[in-house]
């Protein structure tokens, strides 16, 4: 395990930004997929001329093995991003179409035997305050 973990006051305000920006850009329709991409792209921008400027001096040559892991990284990075946004994406949606359901948008299955359980249950109290 790291000695600093993901959780550690100094990486909150990223936290709170990447979940911010997120829930907007999915708010506003963009696919998950394509958040993604945009969000290593600029990950990818904003942390090369730091890696750059930091490593230059100690920088390994370059071999296949090497290579070979920086592909790994990179796949699992991104595949674990993709699984992450499209999990938030899916919650999201689940609670618009539950909203849309509750506002009579949408009418399916499960609205009209609440209907009928209503109905049933009032008619059991009406039948209750008879007696």
């Amino acid at each position: 395990m790291n000695d600093q973990d993901i959780s550690t006051p100094n990486n909150i305000p990223m936290l709170i930004g990447m979940n911010i920006t997120s829930k907007l850009a999915l708010e506003a329709e963009m696919s998950p997929l394509v958040l993604v991409a945009y969000r290593q792209v600029f990950a990818t921008l904003a942390i090369a001329p730091f890696a750059y400027w930091m490593e230059w001096k100690t920088r390994p040559q370059i071999t296949m093995p090497i290579i070979f892991q920086i592909f790994l990284c990179s796949l699992t990075g991104a595949l674990g991003s993709i699984l992450i946004v499209a999990g938030l994406y899916s919650v999201l949606w689940g609670k618009t179409r539950e909203t849309a359901t509750l506002e009579g948008k949408e009418t399916d299955a499960n609205t009209k035997l609440d209907a009928v359980f209503k109905e049933i249950e009032k008619n059991d109290l009406e039948l209750q305050l008879q007696k």
